[in-house]
Parts: C-alpha cells; sequence; structure tokens
C-alpha cells in the first residue's frame, strides 16, 4: 500500500535500516518533540521529570533533553532499569 503525504512530512531513511526500522525511529522522537518542546515549551536552562525513564518514549525525552541544555530527571520502576 502506499500513502501521499506533504514532502515536508517526510525523512529519508538511513542506509542500512529496514522500512520498519526507520518508521519506528520518528515515533518517539515525534511525540517527544511535540509534548516537550511545542505543547510544553521547554527551553534550555530549564529541567523536566520524565516519567518511565527507561521507556521508549522516555529514554528519546531524556536523549533529547540533555542534548538540547535541560536539567533531567527520570523515574523508573526498577533499579536494574538504571
Amino acid at each position: 500500500e502506499y500513502c501521499a503525504v506533504p514532502a515536508g512530512q517526510t525523512l529519508p531513511i538511513p542506509a542500512g535500516l529496514s522500512f520498519s526500522e526507520a518508521a519506528a525511529i520518528p515515533e518517539t522522537f515525534f511525540t517527544v518533540w511535540a509534548n516537550v518542546f511545542q505543547l510544553g515549551k521547554l527551553q534550555p536552562g530549564e529541567s523536566i521529570l520524565v516519567h518511565g525513564g527507561a521507556s521508549g518514549i522516555g529514554t528519546t525525552a531524556v536523549l533529547l533533553c540533555h542534548a538540547l541544555g535541560m536539567t533531567v530527571y527520570a523515574t523508573v520502576g526498577q533499579d536494574e532499569k538504571i
């Protein structure tokens, strides 16, 4: 099946990744970006608490926020997940 979307809403598939693998990457990144930066308007120097920091969304939030200069605090359900 095919789907037509605006070019601005697409990303190139990195070499070596299947369509399925490539499709999984933006799911977490777009979710975090929309919620933390667009809706939450978090800015460099601010702090964020990420519940479920070891989950897919949680690890992406920790990665992006740390890379963009936020102070990150995270919770996990078990010590083994730290």
